[in-house]
């Protein structure tokens, strides 16, 4: 398999146009007609050659000599590259009829070769290699051309100079009849492509080194047979079957099929005529993680725990006809796919189920797809955490709640296109959705009602358009009459905002209102002025005595504080409090030594401080050595250490911080609050002061 991807590189960066002046700029082999990108790839397609050019450099490994018109390759044609260490050769579209005998006799590093798109016959494949010996060929592609069958009359892979294969590409080359017993010589191949023939007939054979066998867009009647009895399995190490587009209509024997094929990774029955899926059809396919059932052709009836298998990461099962699937019970529909991870529904009519309860077990679903299936509310999807992708195009939709929403972090795609929705509001989805810049939301092609209501959505449109579809013609007014097939970014909103007798109404109440609350604006901006104008007539002058510091302390005071409050500590407390009044506080950062057990330094400094000073911020409460430290003020204050505690409050704390035990604190011991206006820290400063001189007397 890795030799086919990377042929299909090669032939991808090789294969293009190139204009003189490039050929002339570029080229790492100027005296050749081709062009050579690098020193070791000479690209010489479509220049009309019937022969191998001169002149390449002896570097080279791969030769592109696509779209010539070669015809017929005699004994010499390679004799101008003999001495070239080939590994990658494509031949495709040089409708080449004949290889002689000894053509590919040189050739003998030749790792890929591409004879895709000729007219090569089974018989003139076995002419060309019936006389030469083994070949390093390791991958092969023969699609095209014109092969009919394989079975052991034209038994060409049995020639030596195929034997290493392990990549074989046959596609489109009218095979009618299969018999992999034609494979046998080649002991080593993993990946056969016979896609896109006539293949009616079908005979197993085992291939113990086959992973990949691909059969997709032939005429099988029924399911290749996997095994020769129960133990006895033709491709015991086979991880990808591919069935897609088939005439397969009975899957009765899917279950035993499972004990064959235990290495198998991914199925795909899409686009057959199947009939029925069985309970339990795929719960011997033990490693089964992709399974694939797409656009299935008729009526098909899928009974109870039909997927049941604790492997499976992605399932995709839908109908050409909606309707024309019937799901015996679509709770237990997916009942046993707890880690399943993408799942695509398409073509089913959901309109009768309850969906939210369908994929309520899928806790590790990352993507999700309904498609087509008429449901008319977007199914509750809280419990589903990992969810990535959302799609839910071309349903009955008719409007969105956030609370089918909630809970999903790692959103980044939603599409609802081509639904019912007439309106699209802040709260039809979370916030965090309509906000998050790398979340994709395509909600075109749906009949938007261009009135007020929609003026929210239409300003987050045009501000957000590379998070949508980024197409304007799929955003369209359906109604009302006057914006009917005008664009939702030419919807003119201005009438909007027009004054009428209600809002008149309400502008003159709500002026009442202001006038109500002026004054207490007012009182409550002026509050420190007025507040330091009344202290300073109560006590003529704000003065503190001099400090009469005690010696059975260390310190005058222990600040517990946040360290992302560390600039107003040293800025201001520091500042005023011990170089300007010669008080000594304790600060954990500067003062607590490294080394010993924070908790007991924390403790036995509180100790040794007359005053146990919290400086109260959202930061504070935030951090859990504020919690503790607040705790630890809590428990002195019941033991009756009121007198010790003094509190500064730095900002107001919001609501989720303030705990019952803070409440206490606040109402029982004094306090300080900050503030940014001159007055009121004058007022501030005074009080701080007035409490560390209160625990001296």
């Amino acid at each position: 398999m890795k030799y086919l991807r990377t042929l299909t590189v090669f032939l991808l960066l090789v294969i293009h146009t190139c204009t003189p002046d490039e050929m002339a700029s570029a080229s790492h082999c100027p005296d050749s007609v081709c062009f050579c990108r690098g020193l070791d790839t000479a690209d010489c397609s479509y220049r009309n050659l019937s022969n191998i050019p001169s002149g390449l450099p002896a570097s080279i490994r791969s030769l592109v000599m696509s779209g010539n018109p070669l015809y017929s390759l005699s004994d010499d044609f390679f004799r101008p590259v003999e001495n070239l260490t080939l590994k990658n050769l494509a031949l495709d579209k040089c409708n080449i009829f004949r290889i002689s005998t000894f053509t590919l006799e040189p050739l003998r590093s030749l790792e890929m070769l591409d004879l895709s798109s000729n007219k090569l016959y089974n018989a003139m494949l076995d002419n060309c290699t019936e006389k030469l010996g083994y070949s390093t060929l390791k991958v092969l592609n023969l699609s095209g051309n014109l092969l009919y069958t394989l079975d052991a009359i034209y038994n060409f892979l049995e020639n030596k100079w195929f034997s290493n294969l392990t990549d074989l590409i046959m596609q489109q080359s009218q095979v009618r009849k299969v018999e992999m017993k034609s494979f046998k010589n080649l002991l080593y191949l993993q990946t056969l492509d016979l896609s896109q023939n006539a293949i009616e007939q079908f005979s197993s054979y085992g291939l113990p080194t086959l992973k990949t066998l691909d059969l997709s867009s032939n005429s099988l009647p029924e399911f290749p047979r996997p095994c020769n009895g129960l133990n006895n399995p033709f491709y015991p190490k086979l991880e990808n079957l591919l069935l897609r587009r088939n005439r397969i209509s009975e899957t009765y024997l899917l279950e035993d099929y499972g004990h064959c094929l235990t290495a198998l990774v991914k199925l795909d029955l899409s686009l057959n005529p199947i009939k029925i899926i069985l309970p339990f059809a795929f719960v011997y396919f033990k490693d089964l993680t992709y399974l694939y059932l797409e656009q299935l052709l008729g009526v098909i009836e899928v009974n109870k725990f039909a997927f049941a298998t604790l492997n499976l990461r992605e399932l995709s099962i839908g109908n050409t006809v909606k309707g024309y699937m019937n799901v015996v019970d679509f709770y237990t529909f997916l009942l046993y796919n707890p880690f399943l991870k993408n799942l695509s529904l398409n073509n089913i009519n959901l309109s009768l189920v309850n969906t939210s309860r369908m994929l309520s077990k899928l806790t590790n679903l990352t993507s999700l797809s309904i498609l087509n299936c008429n449901i008319q509310n977007v199914p509750t999807l809280t419990n589903l955490p990992l969810l990535s992708s959302i799609d839910m195009s071309f349903n009955s939709i008719q409007s969105l709640h956030a609370e089918a929403f909630q809970f999903l972090g790692k959103l980044k795609y939603i599409s609802l296109k081509s639904n019912a929705l007439t309106s699209v509001t802040l709260e039809s989805l979370p916030r965090v959705l309509w906000d998050t810049s790398d979340v994709l939301i395509d909600l075109s092609s749906n009949p938007f009602d261009c009135v007020c209501s929609l003026e929210w959505f239409k300003l987050w449109y045009e501000n957000n358009m590379k998070r949508t579809s980024d197409n304007a013609s799929l955003y369209i007014c359906n109604t009302p009459t006057q914006w009917q097939e005008v664009p939702l970014v030419d919807f003119d909103t201005a009438d909007c905002h027009e004054l009428n007798q209600y809002v008149v109404m309400a502008l003159i109440i709500a002026g009442v209102l202001c006038l109500v609350a002026l004054s207490f604006i007012v009182v409550r901006r002026y509050r420190w002025d007025i507040k330091y104008y009344i202290h300073a007539c109560k006590y003529n002058k704000l003065t503190s005595p001099p400090v009469n510091l005690r010696d059975d302390f260390l310190y005058d005071g222990f600040v517990a504080y946040n360290t992302r409050d560390r600039k107003w500590i040293m800025a201001e407390l520091v500042e005023h409090v011990e170089r300007k009044h010669n008080y000594k506080l304790c600060l954990h950062e500067r003062d607590i030594i490294p080394g010993g057990v924070y908790v007991e330094d924390v403790l036995e400094s509180i100790d040794f401080s007359r005053k146990f000073i919290l400086v109260l911020s959202n930061n504070f409460m935030d951090d859990q050595w504020g919690r503790y430290e607040t705790a630890i003020a809590s428990h002195t204050l019941a033991e009756g250490g009121d007198g010790k505690l003094f509190l500064i409050l730095l900002e107001d704390i919001r609501s989720e911080y303030i705990t019952r035990s803070l409440k206490v604190l606040l109402k029982s011991i004094g306090h300080a609050e900050w503030t940014k206006n001159k007055n009121g820290q004058k007022i501030f400063w005074n009080n701080v002061v007035q409490n560390l001189e209160k625990s001296e007397k």
